[in-house]
């Protein structure tokens, strides 16, 4: 796969894609994050949490992240399809 998984699922495969749901929060970085992220102390991280579905309804994606809020940024676009 060289490009999304969301190009190969719809152009490969063929399959439409019917939904994606996502959830950012955050929270105060537990002892293993902060290490991982290479925090000094505990500081705030952002989750990203993604769900997709298909048009059957059947979830191709599942995902959690969490980021540094210091290097965090989050922009959207939306597009209406007639």
């Amino acid at each position: 796969m060289a490009d999304s998984i969301y190009s190969y699922i719809t152009d490969a495969l063929g399959y439409q894609i019917h939904s994606s749901h996502m959830m950012i929060t955050a929270s105060i970085a537990d002892e293993q994050q902060s290490q991982l992220l290479q925090l000094a102390e505990p500081e705030v991280v952002i989750h990203v949490e993604q769900t997709a579905y298909l048009d059957n309804g059947k979830l191709f994606e599942y995902s959690v992240a969490t980021h540094r809020y210091n290097r965090f940024k989050f922009a959207t676009e939306f597009i209406k399809y007639n």
